[in-house]
């Protein structure tokens, strides 16, 4: 019985050292989750919003000027740049205007004379009959000619003309047409000579010539009426062309007036048989210290047989006063030469 008790009581000791060693593991394990606890601060969540504060690194906003929207500057360049090509653009246009309106104004009209269609100078025409002088004349200038465009009357004989006539017609730059005017010749016999000017319709007066202010001109000779043209002087045997006649007259023999003033002179030929004739302006000056500069000798050919009658005329823009006197002297084929016209020039204020 007793080592059964004994052997009873080693089961009970045996059970008591497990479930002692039980209870050992048991503070063991427990000692291993204290640690956990420690390990817990480290994590501390709590610390982390502290964190969130200094993650305000809000500073990165202040970066965040990088958003540089301020470099809207470049922006602001940009229009000062557009506004700079606007105003040059504007510039070049103003320009332009410029550059045209130098054309626009009074040399853009001018004329070119083409030809005589009627009544070519020197006609012979009965007095007091009624006619139709036409020029052809090109458009040599850079405006159209349109409404309010006229052929007007500026000096000379008017033949009873209108003082304006209207053109009636448009022209462009570079076209020809023929510009007409009615006239009825005077009573009495003799060369006589009027001047025409076209007139914009802004009124400004131009002309022919290489400064486009020149008159057109008719010049004819008027012969009694029902009169035919008498004899007139033959070439002598052997010759083959002769100026057997040579006048000169002046528009205005005697002026008082504001100058520059342009002196002219009207002259007249006449021809038998064909050739060249060559003639020139002479003039003295009763001034002292004055002297004419002259337009260089003319070269005219003649197809002939005649006779003929050949108008011409001379503009001389005279500055200071002069008193003098000229002719009109032909050299060629034959000399001959016009009686002297007396005139007198007053420039005054």
């Amino acid at each position: 019985m007793a080592e059964l008790y004994g052997h009873h009581d080693l089961s009970r000791i045996l059970a008591w050292a497990a479930s002692l060693a039980l209870v050992l593991c048991a503070c063991t394990a427990a000692p291993a989750a204290t640690p956990t606890p420690t390990l817990q601060p480290p994590t501390p969540s709590p610390r982390m919003p502290t964190l969130p504060p200094a993650a305000t690194v809000t500073p990165l906003p202040t970066t965040t000027p990088a958003p540089t929207a301020t470099d809207t500057p470049p922006p602001s360049s940009t229009p000062a740049v557009t506004a700079t090509v606007a105003l040059s653009a504007t510039a070049a246009l103003s320009a332009t205007a410029t550059l045209a309106e130098t054309p626009t104004a009074a040399a853009v009209d001018k004329a070119e004379f083409v030809a005589d269609v009627t009544l070519p100078d020197g006609s012979e025409v009965a007095a007091g009959s009624p006619v139709t002088k036409t020029w052809r004349v090109r458009n040599a200038g850079a405006t159209t000619w349109g409404p309010g465009y006229e052929l007007v009357y500026v000096r000379g004989e008017s033949f009873g003309a209108a003082d304006a006539v209207p053109l009636g017609q448009t022209v462009a730059p570079g076209q020809t047409a023929d510009l007409s005017v009615p006239m009825t010749m005077p009573e009495t016999t003799g060369v006589r000579t009027g001047f025409w000017q076209l007139r914009s319709a802004a009124g400004t007066l131009f002309g022919v010539g290489a400064g486009g202010n020149e008159a057109l001109y008719v010049q004819v000779v008027i012969i009694p009426a029902g009169a035919t043209a008498g004899p007139r002087p033959t070439i002598a045997p052997g010759e083959s062309l002769r100026v057997t006649s040579a006048t000169l007259r002046m528009e205005a023999a005697d002026y008082a007036g504001p100058c520059p003033h342009t002196l002219v002179f009207i002259g007249v030929l006449e021809v038998q048989g064909a050739g060249t004739v060559r003639y020139q302006l002479e003039a003295t000056s009763q001034t002292p210290g004055f002297t004419f500069t002259l337009p260089d000798p003319i070269e005219g050919a003649f197809p002939g047989p005649g006779p003929q009658t050949f108008g011409l005329s001379y503009s001389l823009e005279m500055r200071n006063s002069v008193a003098g006197s000229a002719r009109l002297r032909v050299t060629a084929p034959n000399e001959i030469a016009s009686e002297p016209v007396a005139f007198t020039l007053t420039c005054q204020p």
